[in-house]
């Protein structure tokens, strides 16, 4: 994120987050259709006892908790576009929060494959699939500290 001095919202944070609405949209629009497959192709499978019912259910969770923060991402970052005050903390206070919202959308669609691979009980691709959402986290948590030190990127 670019940085804010003096507590002004720069105008490089604005055209990013103009241009973050189409990718928001699109992704928003694959987590449905994702949750659309997975409702058609393995609720019935769920309820015949074929896929784990539980499982099932916490990969309905996770896709709906990224469709919600994608929702949330995109208002703060709605909220940073048209809102007429884009200086001072609270500016800045809505671009962060879209971008931690969009940050753990992001890390729960990532995680959405393991937990269906998990379901279709492919256990060991499934395992193979949370180590590179661990080792995407360890690389995110790594870019933050080093890159950020834990502060806005400077312009």
């Amino acid at each position: 994120m670019p940085a804010v001095e003096n507590d002004q919202l720069p105008e490089t944070s604005l055209q990013i987050a103009l241009s973050d609405r189409s990718m928001i949209g699109t992704l928003v629009g694959t987590s449905i259709a994702i949750l659309t497959f997975l409702l058609f192709f393995l609720y019935p499978r769920s309820l015949s006892g074929e896929v784990n019912p539980d499982l099932f259910q916490t990969t309905i969770t996770v896709i709906l908790a990224a469709i919600f923060s994608f929702g949330a991402s995109a208002l703060y970052r709605h909220m940073s576009i048209t809102s007429p005050v884009k200086s001072g903390p609270k500016a800045r206070l809505r671009f962060r929060r879209a971008e931690l919202f969009f940050s753990l959308a992001f890390a729960l669609m990532l995680l959405e494959p393991t937990f269906v691979l998990f379901t279709l009980r492919l256990v060991p691709v499934a395992f193979i699939a949370l180590g590179l959402w661990i080792s995407y986290l360890l690389l995110y948590v790594y870019q933050f500290k080093h890159c950020n030190d834990g502060r806005a990127v400077q312009d």
